[in-house]
């Protein structure tokens, strides 16, 4: 073989090698973050975005940082990195509902509405940005206000789940139990549900204020005895002011850019 042949031989094997690598190199960085993300191992896959924002920097990869920090708690490192894009991007929908959440999450209410209003101005029908100001206006105990971004929201399709367990929590702090009973028994029974926790517990204060202790003692059987009485009695004594349990996140899958 001439030598001019072995120098383009070895030229394409070094070109194939090298796409390869790459191919590889993507391969393994698209594996590692399924298989962290299935095994909920948070602080490793904060790592592994850091370091391909490190590499480069990217849109997608940032926003599955910051939505990656809401999920451990800790919103203000979520903020931190949101810096950039509201300096670059400040009129983009997606990163003003982002930053609306994260500044909500925080309780910056002022930096929550401002952001959050101009996402609403920008998408008027957006169910999510209507179930935050919902939000919004329940932490800061407006309950008429909230409830009607919450009736909005569902109008426009928003998920169920998420704006009837708000709708339901707002009817019990304005004490229409038998609305919040509809509601929240409506998703104990809806097997697509994937938060009956936090359904279960709401439904047991409803029972509990309702005084149907029947309904409560069905509902908590897995309970002895002795702990369902205690309960009951609790639940029937508490005083509704704590409205932490609304609920911020929809499974936002616009904010990640696929």
């Amino acid at each position: 073989m001439p030598v001019s042949k072995y120098v383009v031989y070895g030229l394409l094997m070094l070109a194939m090698s090298g796409c390869a690598q790459q191919n590889k190199q993507k391969f393994s960085d698209t594996t590692n973050e399924k298989i962290l993300e299935s095994s909920g191992s948070y602080s490793q896959l904060i790592e592994l975005y850091k370091k391909q924002l490190v590499k480069k920097e990217s849109l997608k990869t940032r926003i599955k940082l910051i939505k990656t920090y809401e999920k451990v708690g800790d919103y203000s490192s979520a903020i931190f990195y949101l810096q950039p894009l509201l300096k670059t991007q400040p009129k983009e929908f997606a990163i003003q509902r982002l930053a609306g959440r994260a500044y909500l999450n925080t309780q910056e209410y002022k930096q929550a509405e401002y952001y959050l209003s101009l996402a609403h101005r920008n998408h008027p029908t957006d169910a999510k940005v209507m179930n935050l100001l919902g939000v919004m206006a329940g932490y800061q105990g407006d309950l008429v206000q909230a409830q009607l971004w919450f009736s909005k929201a569902r109008s426009s399709m928003g998920n169920d789940h998420t704006i009837k367990n708000n709708l339901a929590l707002i009817a019990l702090l304005q004490k229409d139990y038998g609305t919040a009973r509809s509601l929240l028994e409506s998703l104990i029974n809806d097997e697509t549900n994937k938060n009956k926790q936090t359904v279960t517990a709401n439904l047991a204060l409803v029972y509990a204020k309702q005084g149907d202790q029947a309904a409560f003692l069905t509902l908590t059987k897995q309970l002895d005895e002795n702990k369902q009485s205690l309960l009951y009695k609790q639940l029937r004594a508490l005083k509704l002011v704590n409205l932490q349990q609304l609920s911020v996140s929809q499974n936002d899958q616009a904010l990640q850019h696929k």
